[in-house]
């Protein structure tokens, strides 16, 4: 997101890996488990819980294009896609690693996992291996 030209998941994990100084670390996951990851969701927390719908809008960013499909070739094209805001992703996560993200991210929460609390601690590089968030390619 933001202004430039758009950026895939591993630009974005380069990125990151750079910014904290780490050895890049990848995995993939297939498609297949976001569908049972959300059923699972909607099945325990219910199919209307916030649980739930949270899960819908990871997998339908994971799964679906956010380029322009050019109708003229069928495919995806990264000129045609248009580019809004002023802070380009890869700047917005310069701007955590250095400042923490506290601010953007102090009350957001997923259940009882606070978002602001588990990035702060990977970013400084406490948190457990358990705690880490994953690269999503597939």
């Amino acid at each position: 997101g933001g202004p430039g030209r758009a950026t895939t998941f591993l630009d974005r994990g380069e990125a990151l890996f750079k910014l904290l100084g780490r050895e890049p670390k990848y995995f993939s996951i297939p498609y297949w488990v976001f569908g049972v990851i959300q059923g699972c969701l909607d099945f325990f927390a219910g199919r209307d819980s916030d649980a739930a719908e949270l899960g819908r809008i990871g997998r339908y960013y994971a799964e679906e294009s956010m380029l322009v499909l050019d109708p003229e070739t069928g495919l995806y094209n990264e000129e045609m896609t248009p580019s809004y805001g002023k802070t380009s992703f890869l700047d917005y996560l310069a701007k955590v690693v250095v400042e923490g993200g506290q601010n953007e991210l102090k009350n957001q929460q997923i259940g009882t996992w606070q978002l602001s609390k588990s990035m702060s601690s990977w970013f400084a590089g406490e948190a457990d291996s358990a705690d880490q968030p994953a690269m999503v390619d597939a």
